[in-house]
């Protein structure tokens, strides 16, 4: 596959009726095929893209894997739509796709992530092959289509890897509880020290992001009462039955400068939600470099404990193993620290291009309602002065103030 791939999604599509409906995604993928330029468009659902994602967790431990957006929240409006047949909510709609777009560009432009051969699968097999591919990968078997055997090779390896290292983590968790030699004694070491510090700065701009997301999301929530209430105070009854010019005009640039507010907000919230995906995606290969970590440990004590027997045969095993847990954590230490180093300064770059966008967008809100509420009064005092000239309204009323 070239290292060069353009992917675009088209508008998904439902399928089917009722409670069994799902949508539909056209993958186009533009680039260079078994040597060859050409272009590939495959039919994928959600749960197709849920899948590679695992997959690619379990091929590439310490990679930051590009994230999903999230199946349900904040998109329960679409499942309605989907279940009652219901036209789908356009924002949302687009919002989804084009961040399963940029999940696909994301693992692209990845150095590793697109060498790999579930990658490729996932972009250019037929419905009917893929989906027999994610079932030998999830089930197990022998029956191969044309993309040979390595599917269940690699399922195969992946699940021995993850039982065994649940084992080997739970083994070191519990060595450590009861002061085992090797847990209790190891030294921290200046990939460690690295590691803490990248921990601490990430957890702060998970923080960073959670607040800002939770902001928007409040001010998104009430921007709509907001305006109404605004508009409601500028535009009194007392202008409209006068009659008094302008009033039209003032309650159009209203509703304007509040839709404009509202789809602004709307795009504040889904960035910051994207950016606290991401922050998650980056934990998950901090996660998995720990996990490496305990690996180590764990065969430090097997070491430990296949000395203490005076087992020659043991030893020699567990000698073994501790090197290639150690080359393996090197490995997954390596990419993590740089993927997640990465990650953090893309998001950081991006939270401060967003955010001074932010800023100046408040600014000119803010200076458009000042001409807005100069407008209104203007209106209001044209009016006040029609109401106070006119023959009709009663002695009291002249000088009564609203």
């Amino acid at each position: 596959m070239a290292d060069q791939l353009e992917i675009t999604i088209s508008t998904p599509v439902r399928i089917g009726e009722g409670i069994s409906a799902y949508v539909s995604y056209v993958v186009t993928a533009k680039g260079s095929f078994d040597g060859a330029a050409g272009v590939r468009d495959v039919n994928r659902r959600y749960s197709d893209f849920d899948w590679l994602r695992a997959e690619l967790l379990k091929e590439w431990p310490g990679c930051v894997i590009p994230p999903l957006p999230s199946k349900l929240a904040p998109f329960k409006q679409e499942l309605v739509s989907i279940v009652d047949g219901s036209e789908y909510p356009e924002n949302v709609f687009e919002h989804r796709r084009s961040r399963l777009e940029l999940f696909l560009r994301g693992v692209a432009a990845h150095d590793a992530l697109r060498q790999s051969k579930t990658f490729r699968l996932f972009l250019e097999a037929s419905d009917s092959v893929f989906q027999a591919e994610q079932n030998v990968a999830t089930m197990g078997g022998d029956g191969m289509s044309s993309f040979e055997s390595w599917g269940s090779v690699v399922s195969g390896i992946s699940q021995w890897l993850g039982e065994t290292k649940e084992k080997v983590v739970e083994t070191s968790k519990e060595l450590a509880k009861r002061g085992g030699f090797a847990v209790a004694q190891r030294q921290k070491t200046s990939d460690d020290v690295d590691f803490g510090a990248m921990q601490e700065r990430l957890a702060e701009l998970s923080e960073q992001v959670g607040s800002l997301l939770a902001m928007g999301k409040a001010d998104h929530a009430h921007a709509s009462a907001a305006t109404e209430a605004a508009m409601l105070r500028l535009m009194t009854p007392h202008a409209a039955e006068a009659g008094a010019a302008g009033v039209d005009e003032l309650r159009l640039l209203a509703e304007t400068q509040g839709r404009a507010w509202q789809t602004h907000l709307q795009q504040y919230v889904w960035m910051m939600d994207d950016q606290a995906l991401l922050v998650g995606a980056a934990q998950q290969a901090l996660k998995q470099r720990e996990d490496r970590r305990f690996e180590v440990q764990a065969r430090e004590a097997a070491l430990g404990a296949a000395i203490g027997k005076a087992d020659a045969t043991a030893q020699a095993g567990a000698e073994a193993a501790l090197r290639l847990a150690e080359q393996q954590f090197s490995v997954v230490h390596g990419s993590a620290m740089a993927d997640v180093a990465r990650t953090v300064g893309d998001i950081s770059l991006r939270l401060r291009r967003f955010l001074l966008e932010h800023v100046q967008l408040q600014a000119a809100q803010t200076a458009d309602k000042s001409r807005l509420l100069e407008s209104a009064a203007s209106v209001l005092e044209s009016s006040s002065a029609e109401a106070a000239g006119d023959p009709g309204l009663m002695p009291g009323e002249q000088s009564a103030d609203f």
